[in-house]
């Protein structure tokens, strides 16, 4: 197994991570990209996209999931909370930050996960750990093999997700960060956004 960073031209948009088994089929986490970069470079890598990842769903991490189903059909795995959001041009903040694009996502191959739940898909396992403030559905993946963390926007290097959307929850911040505390610190962490970092990094801002 081996992870891949796509990072996009648009500084909005986020950052989207492989994680790639030795036959190129590989999981997407937050595909959130409109210009084609994203799909030149699964075309140039031969990726085959199994499987989808949501760290929540607002549009600057899911633009370019209607162009994935239709192409490969994916598994796509979200939060509860966060799917029923996903065609919300408000809550999904798409009407922001890009009112012209007629964005909607139809699948039948939707994976509702549960808090803590892990997962055994194909050639892959990770634990879904809901970690709830930026959005009422957001959560990060572990990957135990990989010793990696996808973060989505709850974790970034020095900081944390904003919490002033639509469908935040900042009541949820401690609560949430507490759930990573307790995971192993040496873990990588990748961000939707920025530079990856290592838990104990980050962990020692909130946590004495």
């Amino acid at each position: 197994m081996k992870i891949l960073k796509y990072s996009n031209e648009f500084s909005y948009f986020c950052n989207t991570f492989f994680v790639v088994d030795r036959d190129k089929n590989a999981l997407i986490v937050d595909p959130g990209d409109i210009n084609g970069g994203l799909e030149q470079f699964i075309d140039e890598k031969q990726l085959n996209i199994v499987g989808v990842l949501l760290t929540h769903t607002h549009y600057d991490h899911i633009a370019l999931l209607p162009k994935l189903i239709s192409k490969f059909n994916p598994t796509i795995f979200v939060s509860s909370e966060d799917f029923k959001i996903i065609n919300d041009k408000y809550l999904n903040v798409a009407i922001y930050l890009n009112p012209k694009h007629d964005f909607k996502v139809k699948s039948d191959k939707f994976y509702i996960f549960k808090d803590y739940e892990v997962v055994k898909f194909m050639d892959f396992e990770f634990e879904c750990i809901k970690t709830p403030f930026h959005t009422r559905g957001s959560s990060c993946f572990l990957f135990k093999e990989l010793n990696s963390l996808f973060a989505g926007d709850t974790l970034f290097k020095d900081t944390i997700g904003r919490y002033d959307l639509p469908n935040s929850q900042p009541h949820k911040i401690k609560e949430s960060l507490g759930k990573l505390n307790k995971l192993d610190h040496k873990l990588d962490v990748f961000s939707g956004h920025g530079e990856k970092t290592v838990l104990k990094n980050e962990m020692k801002h909130y946590f004495k």
